[in-house]
């Protein structure tokens, strides 16, 4: 009896701790807790009526909370298909995609997320094989441009897509290696003032790629440049008509209609002047026929030259430089021939120039014409990566290695305004010095190189000497004595 009572009033104990520590874990929402305790309770007493009551209600909270849950659960879902509808309105498809699946592991069952995401689905497959197409065949039609287009947007609908994104990265490097060159030439045309030219650059960029922004920009810039040429060139041609040049006067209103064809006004100024260039025609034809008589054929072209300016067909002024050509075709031959071997050399100015001695006295020699266009071209891609390089140095303030980039571009091209116009900026003692500072640091890594048996990189390293010091002689020297130690012609110590 002792042993029962004793039992009973632990039991009591025990059971009235477990439910002070249920109700304290119902009151802080640890309902999982607070049941687990209720329920040790009813199990040494299922009677107890503060445990059952404990156990109702942590049940109804229980209850309560996982209704709220669902509640909640479903307001998140609402919300998330309206914005998964939204983005696939605005044409979003993959981010919609991506929300529509999200509502699908929460309730795979959700008829609006399953539609959703099949509609997604096609339209990205469709739109991805639809662009991806275009772009392939554009890109196989050579209109890069429109295949980058196409593939950027194939790539919209999925940006994931590693074979588009290849192609897509592929087509870019193509288009800017087809552009960059065309770009190259508009800045070369504008830096020379020849503005119809370097529009007809910047017009060809855009039909590569219509969206570039370095194109809209210059030929904004040259149609207003050609606007002003035109006022200049109109107003040069009143001048000379005052003056009484008609030759000149006509080639300023000539080049006013070459920048505007078919102007009225430069047209009607032409008209005016008619009678009296034909005048001074005939007594300029008589001025080169009189030279031509007496051997000085740099005047007899000259002036020959003049007529043909304002009148190509001019049958005498033709028939002159003929007769000049043929008295001058060994000099011809022999600048032809000089231009050729210039160029098969990689000296592409030389060649430019020898080939333009030629067009002076024969304006129709292809091969001259073939050789400058060429050698301008060789040219332009030797100095366009140099120069780039240059300009980024000069506005990082690293002067020596600016120097020493236009140097390379002035001894490509000596003629070049851009190099030119920014080693004018600055100090002369500071570009000598970094002229000669870059060529000893470029000639003892070539020694070294060559020390270490690397002769292709100590030929490379002295090419870049000759390049800032044409006259560098022990450059030159090592050159050739490398390169036949390379093929083995000698054993050089």
């Amino acid at each position: 009896a002792k042993a029962t009572i004793a039992l009973a009033l632990l039991t009591d104990k025990v059971a009235a701790q477990h439910i002070k520590t249920g109700e304290t874990e119902l009151a802080l929402g640890n309902y999982d807790a607070a049941l687990e305790q209720f329920n040790a309770v009813l199990e040494m007493d299922p009677k107890n009526k503060r445990a059952l009551r404990g156990k109702r209600d942590t049940e109804k909270a229980i209850e309560n909370k996982r209704y709220e849950s669902l509640a909640k659960q479903q307001k998140e879902i609402k919300q998330k298909l309206a914005d998964a509808d939204k983005l696939l309105k605005d044409k979003k498809y993959k981010d919609a995609l991506s929300i529509y699946r999200y509502v699908l592991a929460i309730d795979p069952a959700s008829s609006a997320a399953i539609r959703g995401s099949s509609v997604c689905e096609n339209i990205i497959s469709e739109g991805k094989a639809q662009h991806g197409g275009l772009g392939d065949k554009y890109l196989q039609d050579q209109k890069v441009g429109l295949a980058v287009k196409e593939y950027a947007l194939a790539l919209s609908f999925d940006q994931d897509d590693t074979l588009m994104k290849s192609k897509y990265e592929s087509a870019g490097i193509q288009l800017q290696n087809a552009i960059n060159p065309l770009l190259d030439d508009a800045r070369n045309y504008e830096d020379k003032e020849q503005f119809i030219e370097a529009l007809k650059s910047y017009n060809a960029v855009l039909v590569q790629d219509g969206e570039n922004n370095d194109a809209i920009a210059g030929i904004k810039r040259m149609e207003s440049s050609i606007e002003k040429q035109y006022e200049s060139r109109m107003s040069g041609g009143k001048r000379a008509t005052v003056s009484g040049d008609f030759i000149k006067a006509a080639q300023n209103y000539m080049d006013a209609l070459s920048l505007k064809p078919g102007d009225d006004v430069a047209q009607r100024e032409l008209s005016r002047i008619k009678d009296s260039l034909r005048r001074a025609v005939a007594a300029k034809l008589k001025t080169a026929d009189k030279a031509l008589d007496a051997n000085d054929f740099t005047s007899a072209v000259a002036a020959y030259d003049e007529v043909l300016s304002v009148d190509e067909n001019n049958l005498q002024a033709i028939d002159g430089m003929q007769k000049v050509k043929a008295q001058l075709t060994e000099e011809i031959a022999k600048k032809l021939s000089s231009a050729e071997s210039a160029f098969r050399n990689g000296q592409y100015f030389q060649a430019h120039n020898f080939a333009g001695d030629v067009l002076a006295i024969d304006r129709d020699n292809k091969v001259a014409r073939n050789i400058r266009t060429e050698s301008r071209q060789k040219m332009s891609l030797a100095i366009s990566p140099i120069l780039k390089k240059a300009l980024d140095d000069y506005n990082r303030h690293d002067l020596e290695s600016a120097v020493a980039g236009f140097k390379r571009v002035l001894n490509i091209d000596p003629t070049h305004e851009t190099a030119k116009k920014y080693l004018s900026k600055i100090d002369q003692s500071k570009v000598a010095k970094s002229v000669a500072s870059r060529v000893k640091k470029l000639y003892d890594e070539g020694i070294q190189f060559y020390i270490a048996g690397e002769y292709a990189k100590a030929i490379k390293n002295w090419e870049q000497v000759l390049e800032l010091d044409p006259r560098h002689e022990k450059a030159s020297a090592n050159i050739k004595k490398t390169k036949k130690k390379m093929e083995g012609v000698m054993d050089v110590r």
